[in-house]
């Protein structure tokens, strides 16, 4: 075998090593767990805080953690303020109000990585999470 395919090999087996230690991991929020901590009006908006429970999983176990939020919202209000990372609400019309609003449709899954809260990006880095 040739020094450079001897190279390759252990590349390439270092390569497979690591990347196999990093998990798969997924989040899912209970839509009915959301809890305020804070809420300020201001003259351009608002700041709110608030918590979610998640349900994660790294592929082995999972593990039920809150995770705080919170953010700050320019203009009035339209309805998606202080939404849980992963539910899924929908624009629609209701005829009977004449408004326009979004509705809850539904629950999709979370990387836990790319969420807006700290707690569920420092779980996956704890876990190892790809």
């Amino acid at each position: 075998m040739s020094s450079i395919a001897k190279i390759s090999a252990v590349f390439l087996l270092s390569f497979f090593s690591v990347a196999s230690s990093f998990a798969e991991c997924v989040c899912t929020a209970d839509p009915y767990s959301k809890k305020y901590s804070e809420y300020r009006k201001t003259w351009y908006g608002s700041v709110r805080g608030w918590s979610c429970a998640y349900t994660c999983t790294d592929g082995a176990e999972s593990e039920t953690l809150i995770g705080n939020h919170r953010d700050r919202y320019y203009g009035d209000e339209n309805g998606l303020e202080g939404i849980c990372d992963g539910l899924i609400y929908k624009y629609e019309y209701i005829i009977v109000m004449n408004i326009f609003t979004y509705a809850y449709q539904g629950i999709g899954p979370v990387d836990p990585r790319k969420s807006s809260s700290k707690d569920l990006q420092a779980w996956a880095k704890i876990h190892n999470c790809k």
